[in-house]
């Protein structure tokens, strides 16, 4: 399900440490969210798009699984599994 995230600096440093990302997934990761583009990241990694492509996949995969939004007795939660 594709969803936009407000992503803060707590929620870049709760998901990185919660998820266990690697420093290359890290690294997309925090490029993404200061507004690189695919293109800038791929030329300062010295890797291609599609490796960019895929390891931004992984992430959105990795999110979705480690995070949900529960509802617990009328207070929304983010709770970790």
């Amino acid at each position: 399900m594709a969803h936009e995230v407000m992503w803060t600096k707590q929620i870049v440093e709760e998901f990185s440490e919660e998820a266990m990302l690697s420093d290359f997934e890290n690294q997309i990761l925090r490029t993404r969210v200061k507004g690189m583009s695919r293109l800038e990241q791929s030329m300062m990694m010295h890797c291609s798009l599609s490796k960019i492509d895929r390891t931004i996949k992984e992430l959105k995969k990795k999110y979705d699984a480690r995070f949900i939004l529960t509802a617990h007795h009328g207070d929304d939660l983010i709770e970790t599994i």
